[in-house]
């Protein structure tokens, strides 16, 4: 599946697309969908090889709405691909998360090779008194965050991706699905190997669009990948 073909039917219920690596061999991209889905889809960009951005046209829960989700694989931070790309590409999804929130409802979900632990994803104690608030208003377009529920997770650990995945959700008011959802209240581990087990696949959500995430799943590891599916459902 390295060689590009557009809307390659698998069978009768399923396309695909695949977006393969120019930059090296092997890896990339595939988006696999359902059929009844087939014109209700539109790929909306590619970033760097790494980020995918779909629109999901007149979301169902979202009146005169559309869902921009973007499917993301951030490769490790010591990865030959910074070496060859100058560029951080948690800069870039912020900047595209701002762009598409003014369009319609956002999701970004995949492996963002980040550990967060427990950390809040929210400014904590966001709070400003009558006159703070009036004086701020005639200036920037300011809003408190939403404080939200704590969130679990079986990995403790945070590494500097963690910390620029959590500086991403407080800077564009996303929140992790993650150890705080039905489905997934304890923060199962996503990624597992010889080397032990961690949590590194995430799927984040606007700050107003978080209920609009009735299930998250991480689900059990199985023989394709190291890493478990994550599943939500809107």
């Amino acid at each position: 599946m390295y060689k590009r073909q557009d809307d390659n039917l698998i069978n009768s219920r399923y396309f695909y697309k695949c977006f393969p690596r120019k930059s090296c061999k092997g890896g990339g991209l595939v988006l696999i969908y359902k059929k009844e889905l087939h014109e209700s889809l539109v790929i909306e960009n590619i970033v760097k090889e790494s980020i995918l951005w779909v629109k999901l046209l007149n979301g169902s829960h979202v009146e005169n709405n559309h869902f921009y989700i973007g499917f993301v694989y951030i490769p490790h931070e010591n990865n030959v691909f910074y070496r060859k790309n100058e560029l951080d590409l948690f800069s870039l999804l912020i900047e595209d998360i701002s762009v598409y929130k003014e369009k319609g409802s956002v999701i970004v979900s995949g492996d963002f090779n980040s550990r967060i632990g427990t950390c809040p994803d929210f400014i904590e104690n966001d709070v400003m008194g009558t006159e703070v608030n009036n004086f701020i208003s005639n200036v920037i377009d300011y809003n408190c965050d939403i404080p939200m529920s704590t969130r679990e997770s079986q990995d403790l650990v945070v590494n500097s991706f963690g910390r620029k995945l959590l500086d991403l959700c407080r800077s564009t008011c996303t929140r992790v699905c993650n150890g705080r959802t039905f489905g997934d209240k304890n923060g199962k581990y996503t990624f597992f190997n010889h080397l032990g087990a961690s949590v590194n696949d995430f799927t984040i959500v606007s700050e107003n669009d978080f209920h609009l995430v009735d299930y998250f799943c991480v689900e059990d590891f199985n023989e394709w990948s190291d890493h478990a599916p994550i599943v939500f459902h809107v």
